[in-house]
C-alpha cells in the first residue's frame, strides 16, 4: 500500500496503535491493583506485612506505571509526527496531551513522593509517633493521588475513544518539519540526559559495602565522609566494647529521600553490620551514608 512521503503506513500506523494502547492498558492496570493494595493495608497489623504492601505499590509506581507511561508518550509522540492526526489538528489531542502533563506532575512531585516516604518509613520501622504519623500522612497522599491517576487515565481513555472537539486549523507543511525536527532534538536530549542519569545512579548504588566486624575495631570514635553527585556525606561513629553505640549523621542532604535514608543507622546499630540492605525509596543517599560509615570505620580512632 502507498503511503504519503513522511508518513506511516496503514499498517504500521495499526501496530503503533496497538502498542499505544497496550502501554494504556499497563498504566491503568497498574493503578487498579494499587488500589486494591491500598485497601488491603487498611487490614495490615505487623509491620512486615505493611513493608510488603508498600514495596508492591512502590514497585507498581516506579516499574509498571512509569515504564507504561514512557511508551505512552512515545508512541503520542510518533502519532503526532509521522501520521496526520499531528499535536495540534484536533482539540481533543491537546486535551490529551494536557491529561498527560498532568498525570507527569501528579507522578513526579506527589504520588511518587508519597508512595517512596511510606515504603521507606516501613522498611527503616516506626520507631517513634512522629514517624508513624508521617507515615499515616504519606499513605493518605498516596491514595489520593492513586485515585486522581485513575480518574485522569480513564478520562484519557474515554477522550481518545469518543474524540470530542474535533478539528481545528493549523500551519502548513512547514511548520509539520519544524515541529519534527524540535521533537527529535529534545528527545535525544531528554533521552541522553535519562541514560547518564540512570548509569550514573546505577554505578553507585552498585558499590560494595564491606562488612566490618565490630569485634575488630577498637573503642572510640570514628569520622568518615563519602561523596556523591557533588555532595559530601558525613558521619561521627561512637564505638564501646567493641560495639557501635551511636552513627551520628554530621552532613545530609536536605530532602525527604535523604531524612528517609537515615534509617539504615537503626539497622546497622540492632544487627551490628556494616552492610545492611539499603532503605527502599531512598537507595543513593542510604548508600552514600553506608559508605561514609565504611569509610569512617576505616579510619584510626580519635
Amino acid at each position: 500500500m502507498l503511503k504519503e512521503p513522511g508518513y506511516l503506513n496503514k499498517k504500521t500506523e495499526k501496530w503503533l496503535k496497538a502498542l499505544h494502547i497496550t502501554f494504556a492498558a499497563g498504566c491503568i492496570g497498574s493503578l487498579f491493583s494499587m488500589i486494591v493494595l491500598v485497601i488491603l493495608k487498611n487490614n495490615i497489623n505487623t509491620n512486615q506485612n505493611l513493608f510488603n504492601l508498600d514495596f508492591s505499590i512502590y514497585h507498581l509506581v516506579n516499574t509498571v506505571l512509569n515504564y507504561s507511561f514512557y511508551g505512552i508518550i512515545v508512541t503520542a509522540v510518533i502519532y503526532g509526527l509521522f501520521t496526520h492526526w499531528g499535536f495540534l489538528k484536533y482539540y481533543w489531542i491537546i486535551l490529551k496531551w494536557s491529561g498527560a502533563i498532568a498525570a507527569f506532575a501528579i507522578v513526579w512531585f506527589w504520588l511518587g513522593p508519597a508512595v517512596n516516604g511510606c515504603v521507606a518509613i516501613s522498611d527503616a520501622g516506626f520507631g517513634s509517633s512522629a514517624a508513624a504519623a508521617e507515615y499515616a500522612r504519606y499513605g493518605e497522599n498516596s491514595r489520593i493521588f492513586i485515585y486522581l491517576q485513575c480518574f485522569i487515565f480513564i478520562l484519557l481513555v474515554f477522550i481518545s475513544v469518543l474524540k470530542p472537539w474535533g478539528l481545528r486549523k493549523t500551519g502548513d507543511n512547514k511548520r509539520r518539519k519544524v515541529s519534527l525536527i524540535i521533537s527529535i532534538c529534545l528527545f535525544a536530549f531528554l533521552l541522553s540526559g535519562s541514560i547518564m542519569q540512570y548509569i550514573s545512579l546505577k554505578n553507585f548504588r552498585n558499590i560494595p559495602i564491606a562488612d566490618i566486624d565490630p569485634q575488630t575495631i577498637e573503642d572510640g570514635t570514628y569520622s568518615g565522609q563519602a561523596t556523591f553527585g557533588g555532595f559530601t556525606y558525613k558521619v561521627n561513629i561512637t564505638v564501646a566494647e567493641h560495639t557501635i553505640r551511636n552513627i551520628n549523621i554530621i552532613q545530609n542532604r536536605k530532602s525527604d529521600y535523604a531524612r528517609f535514608a537515615e534509617g539504615v543507622i537503626a539497622k546497622i546499630i540492632r544487627t551490628q553490620k556494616t552492610n545492611v540492605e539499603a532503605i527502599t525509596g531512598a537507595t543513593t543517599t542510604s548508600k552514600c551514608l553506608l559508605k561514609a560509615i565504611e569509610n569512617a570505620l576505616l579510619q584510626p580512632a580519635k
